[in-house]
């Protein structure tokens, strides 16, 4: 069985839902000096991030060497934090003098929440037979 859409359904309405929020909240957000396209950026960032991580794993799990599927969950970890990290310094090197710590950490809730979103997929893809 291939990765589908019914397979990535969850990470999308995760991206849509949460693009809804940022869009709905904006003038809130605003208030309290978190830039909604910083919010924007990292939801579309974070669901690029999730789909490549989510087939990397979804290929491991489905290898027959046991520690692939170890080894493709750190991996994916790993590709997370250094693309985030070198996301926030593009981001402060672009606008020093705009840098927004706020936004940064309401970006962190952004993925916190897609991975979140992604061991409840794969734990469920685990239970399955054939998954």
């Amino acid at each position: 069985m291939q990765p589908g859409s019914k397979l990535i359904t969850p990470l999308l309405l995760t991206f849509v839902l949460i693009a809804a929020i940022i869009f709905f909240t904006e003038p809130l957000l605003t208030k309290s000096g978190i830039y909604a396209n910083v919010l924007h950026a990292a939801n579309i960032l974070m669901l690029l991030l999730s789909l490549i991580v989510f087939f990397i794993q979804y290929k491991a799990m489905h290898s027959s060497n046991p520690h692939a599927f170890v080894r493709a969950v750190m991996m994916g970890m790993i590709i997370k934090m250094f693309v985030s990290i070198g996301a926030v310094l593009v981001y402060y090197a672009a606008n020093p003098d705009g840098f927004s710590k706020i936004s940064v950490a309401a970006s962190l809730v952004i993925y916190l929440l897609y991975m979140a979103v992604e061991n409840v997929m794969l734990r469920k893809l685990n239970r399955k037979k054939n998954a």
